[in-house]
């Protein structure tokens, strides 16, 4: 399957399990990899053959800023199953979600990585 891969998108969101992790947005990194046939775009060069990388990024920052998570692993859950219902053409996604953590301030970064497909209709 042919892949279309946005890393990096940078997010201030509300996650953490105490309130005061909580209280200020947080910085957190996305990095997005979606599973779909790219042979008709890899053909014709037309953006209506494949999707748009800017609403995409777009519409998963807007997810992640707009709402409030205790776990990173519900975040993730969530831009996944907001990049699965995008496009009926997305077959998987794999969504890796890492921030800082506040609460352990001797580590560098943790990340959560979720990998989900859409049921044959």
């Amino acid at each position: 399957m042919d892949s279309i891969v946005i890393e990096g998108i940078r997010c201030l969101c509300r996650v953490g399990v105490s309130p005061s992790e909580r209280a200020k947005r947080q910085s957190a990194l996305i990095d997005v990899r979606l599973g779909l046939d790219l042979r008709k775009a890899s053909r014709s060069d037309d953006l209506q053959d494949t999707l748009d990388y800017q609403a995409l990024e777009r519409l998963l920052r807007e997810t992640a800023e707009s709402g409030e998570y205790r776990l990173i692993e519900r975040l993730a859950g969530s831009l996944a199953e907001e990049a699965l219902a995008r496009d009926r053409r997305i077959r998987s996604v794999r969504v890796t979600v890492r921030k800082r953590p506040a609460s352990m301030p001797q580590v560098r970064e943790v990340s959560v990585e979720l990998y989900r497909t859409k049921k044959p209709q």
